[in-house]
């Protein structure tokens, strides 16, 4: 890997330099501080002066969301629970075909991502 690193000519050598980069900018920091906001700035500016023309459109994609990005190390939250409700709703759509109404198709949602449960009623004939 040593010998790879003195080839600097290579696109695939800058690329995984750049990877290296960002997971220890992801490991290193913890915390939202100054340095934090010092060492992201780095690593965009390197990522968008790079010759590499996808690592410009990543370190731009960083660059826009750079908010959201930089709110997580503050928080330590992802919107990722947002996501798989977002899933589970989906399927349920597409499940169903339809809903004959929006009351319908809200209760449904209610009872597979709200963990409700419906109760059993046994009928004695």
């Amino acid at each position: 890997m040593e010998e790879l690193f003195e080839v600097e000519y290579l696109d695939t050598v800058k690329a995984y330099d750049m990877k290296l980069r960002l997971q220890d900018f992801c490991s290193s920091h913890d915390a939202y501080d100054e340095r934090l906001c010092y060492d992201f700035e780095d690593l965009v500016l390197s990522l968008c002066n790079c010759a590499i023309h996808e690592m410009n459109k990543f370190g731009q994609m960083l660059s826009r969301n750079a908010v959201e990005i930089l709110n997580y190390f503050e928080t330590k939250r992802t919107n990722a629970i947002l996501e798989g409700f977002n899933s589970k709703i989906s399927i349920i759509k597409n499940r169903a075909r339809g809903f004959r109404s929006m009351k319908n198709f809200i209760n449904m949602i209610n009872v597979c991502c709200g963990n409700l449960s419906i109760p059993f009623v046994l009928i004695m004939l």
